[in-house]
């Protein structure tokens, strides 16, 4: 034979070899989905992950990165599983554990979120995302004074990390320490002037104290940064509800729908119509709603609490 025959006979005898090792193949669909994941091409990213599962379903830096591309996908509904796997399948691994466990606090699972920043903080007892995350998970399992004292330790790690300054200070105003969490959302602005969730922690802790001018004071900072942003325009349009002024509230809420279109910040903005007395306005959003299957009942269910509280029993039944 001659040397290119035999070449090519020995690539291609490579070739097969490869598909046939199962570590060689889902190596590859992890790369070729990494690949995916960095053009922002999701769904397909996660089609080579769950490849690369099929072959080896202990794969937890697949199991991870799978859940990596739901939650980018904005599908936390799949990605929730997935990390929680993934954290099972690598106990030694910081990142899963603290992904898992902030994820597990949202949902509730205390004890169990509790139970994953400790064995990252019994490997290193300086990992200020663990403690975050335990600090979160005695919070709420009601123990309020030790969710402060972790996080006091966590500012101490690392006092330059603005989320632990708002999460203490959340705890703070639990425990009403109202001096200190003032004073601990004021730090936290210092090292975030630009950040517009520092403007906003400070202003719904006015908002909180019932002190408006100040309120409005770090809502209108925020704004000068960011117009757009989702959360401050909901804190905004809140404040002014609080506050009286409810006709001002107007304009933040829908500038929220401008920006999200959710279902959820619709709803809000008949609500608002609601508390304004602008009816017509509310059940034209509610009947826009209601085209769309998934949210028909909740919201007829409205218009006809709308159409019962204006006196029209019939229609509401």
């Amino acid at each position: 034979m001659t040397p290119r025959i035999v070449l090519s006979l020995l690539l291609c005898t490579s070739i097969v070899a490869c598909r046939r090792d199962p570590e060689v193949q889902k190596r590859a669909f992890v790369e070729s989905a990494d690949r995916f994941v960095a053009r922002g091409e999701y769904s397909e990213a996660g089609i080579e992950y769950l490849r690369a599962i099929q072959i080896d379903p202990q794969l937890g830096e697949a199991r991870y990165k799978l859940g990596v591309s739901y939650e980018l996908a904005g599908n936390m509904r799949l990605a929730f599983p997935e990390f929680i796997k993934a954290a099972d399948l690598m106990p030694d691994n910081a990142e899963a554990q603290v992904k898992a466990g902030r994820l597990l606090v949202n949902g509730g699972f205390f004890e169990e979120a509790k139970d994953r920043a400790r064995k990252v903080l019994t490997r290193d007892s300086k990992n200020v995302a663990a403690l975050m995350v335990l600090g979160n998970a005695l919070a709420g399992m009601k123990s309020l004074d030790d969710a402060s004292g972790v996080l006091q330790q966590a500012v101490e790690v690392d006092p330059e990390r603005v989320g632990v300054y708002a999460n203490l200070g959340v705890f703070q105003m639990a425990k009403g320490e109202l001096p200190s969490a003032e004073a601990t959302f004021l730090k936290a602005l210092e090292l975030a002037p630009t950040e517009v969730d520092t403007h906003v922690n400070l202003g719904e802790f006015y908002r909180a104290m019932r002190r408006f001018d100040e309120a409005e004071s770090a809502f209108k900072r925020g704004y000068a940064i960011d117009p757009k942003h989702r959360r401050l325009n909901r804190a905004f349009g809140s404040m002014y509800i609080d506050w009286s002024r409810p006709a001002e509230a107007e304009r933040y809420f829908k500038t929220v729908v401008a920006a999200s279109g959710s279902a959820a910040d619709r709803f809000a903005l008949s609500d608002y119509y609601v508390l304004v007395g602008r009816v017509p306005e509310a059940i034209a959003i509610l009947n826009d709603l209601a085209k769309d299957p998934k949210q028909f009942a909740a919201a007829r269910t409205r218009v006809g609490l709308i159409e019962f509280a204006s006196g029209q029993r019939v229609e509401a039944e």
